[in-house]
């Protein structure tokens, strides 16, 4: 899917504050702490923030020596949920037991178009535990 047709779709659920899962989140944004709501967006609408501080530099030297990443494309995001996984394996099945258990605590923050911002690691566990 690609970013126009993923924002058309995420603006679909966002335009309507009554689809507002939760309300009041207090986030810092443009340099000062402003409130937003939270949105229940279904993960084929995000696409993996690739240079995400985490895996940055990893991605960074997989596409100097082989190929650029899309993450539009499956092929491209399993690599990319590989160097997720390999960044905190330890830490990876500790959250991946708790998404399973007890559902998604944290929300993430995503662009108007799907891109990850904050949230790479645990959309990542969500697709493992969904596949």
């Amino acid at each position: 899917m690609d970013a126009k047709l993923r924002g058309e779709e995420i603006k679909k659920i966002t335009e309507n504050e009554s689809n507002a899962y939760i309300t009041g989140v207090r986030l810092r944004y443009e340099g000062e702490i402003q409130t937003f709501n939270a949105y229940k967006i279904p993960l084929k609408y995000l696409v993996y923030n690739k240079y995400n501080g985490r895996i940055g530099s990893a991605v960074k030297s997989f596409e100097v020596q082989n190929h650029s990443l899309n993450p539009e494309k499956n092929e491209d995001c399993k690599i990319i949920e590989k160097f997720l996984w390999e960044s905190k394996e330890d830490r990876n099945k500790k959250t991946e037991n708790s998404l399973i258990i007890n559902g998604q605590q944290q929300w993430g923050i995503v662009t108007a178009d799907g891109v990850i911002i904050d949230g790479n690691r645990r959309a990542s566990l969500l697709n493992k535990i969904y596949d």
